[in-house]
């Protein structure tokens, strides 16, 4: 019996891409693991949400922001959820009060694995909770609460000590099924970045398409334009007080004594081996590290070049 009969039901009628996918789901989720490239208006949250309920057990769903968290909560009650019953009874965002169906945010499961005592906020949305994981034993609770399904939303948009994070959560969790669900694979990763993401989600599976959606109308035909043209005078303006002051704070940082006497301290520029999984977790710093060391004939290990796969490195610019 499945665990969500009587409880979840699609009430709409499905999509032939979307059906496509769910007749294949089964073959897909034979490791474990299912990963779905959807393009925006393809329905990705209904179908993800279909394959919580086959999966038939309790689930963590992870976004990247507070309202995509509540847009899933939202998207079951009204295309799923059994009028009889009380959503209270069956969803939940609060980690503390795990449900059936539990969603949250990345930043929520990072203040949980860490600890965090506070108050958090998203850089784009200004959007801020309070939260107190201090004495809160998160792994315990999810494990309690009999959470083996791990649903990732846009998981590849994570600061780095997300990442961690959920790599250190998953790894404690063991055999879960993990539903991998984005609209914008990280295609422009580097080589490391993406062994990253698929080694979490898997290899993708399957994708929706824009001309797919266009084919069936759930999406109007278009053609996007770039238009180019040159800066107005008062951007001009803008543009080269900007570039003016990029290029003093850029001369300020290459005089400052303290910060070459740190840098040239920095155990990493000769312990390859020691910290090449801490730094290649931002590769942009590592570059960005070795850049200023060749500008200020600070010495370092010649394999991080190797590593970088570049043969020399580019001079130091305000970029």
């Amino acid at each position: 019996m499945n665990l969500y009969d009587n409880i979840l039901s699609f009430k709409g009628t499905w999509r032939r891409y979307q059906e496509r996918v769910l007749n294949s789901s089964d073959a897909y989720l034979s490791d474990k693991k299912i990963h779905i490239v959807a393009a925006p208006g393809a329905g990705k949250t209904t179908l993800g949400i279909e394959l919580i309920r086959r999966t038939q057990k309790p689930c963590l769903i992870l976004s990247p922001r507070i309202v995509i968290r509540e847009q899933w909560l939202e998207r079951i009650k009204d295309g799923f959820l059994n009028e009889r019953l009380s959503p209270e009874d069956i969803l939940s965002n609060d980690m503390k009060n795990p449900k059936l169906i539990t969603s949250i945010t990345y930043q929520t499961l990072f203040c949980g694995m860490t600890r965090y005592a506070g108050m958090t906020e998203e850089e784009e949305t200004e959007n801020q909770e309070a939260m107190d994981f201090s004495h809160f034993e998160l792994l315990r609770t999810v494990k309690e609460a009999g959470i083996k399904v791990i649903c990732l939303d846009e998981c590849h948009h994570l600061k780095n000590e997300w990442w961690k994070a959920l790599e250190d959560f998953m790894k404690e969790m063991g055999e879960v099924t993990v539903i991998s669900l984005t609209a914008t694979p990280p295609y422009d990763a580097t080589p490391v970045q993406w062994e990253r993401y698929c080694n979490m989600c898997g290899p993708v599976d399957e994708e929706i398409t824009v001309p797919e959606l266009v084919k069936e109308n759930s999406l109007c035909p278009h053609q996007d334009f770039v238009y180019f043209n040159y800066p107005t005078g008062e951007e001009q303006e803008k543009v080269d007080f900007f570039r003016q002051k990029a290029a003093q704070m850029m001369q300020k940082l290459m005089g400052d004594a303290r910060l070459k006497e740190a840098v040239a301290s920095h155990k990493g520029l000769e312990d390859v081996q020691g910290y090449l999984e801490k730094l290649l977790e931002n590769p942009a710093y590592l570059s960005s590290l070795l850049i200023y060391c060749q500008e200020q004939n600070i010495p370092y290990a010649r394999r991080w070049l190797k590593i970088l796969n570049v043969k020399e490195l580019p001079p130091m610019s305000e970029k």
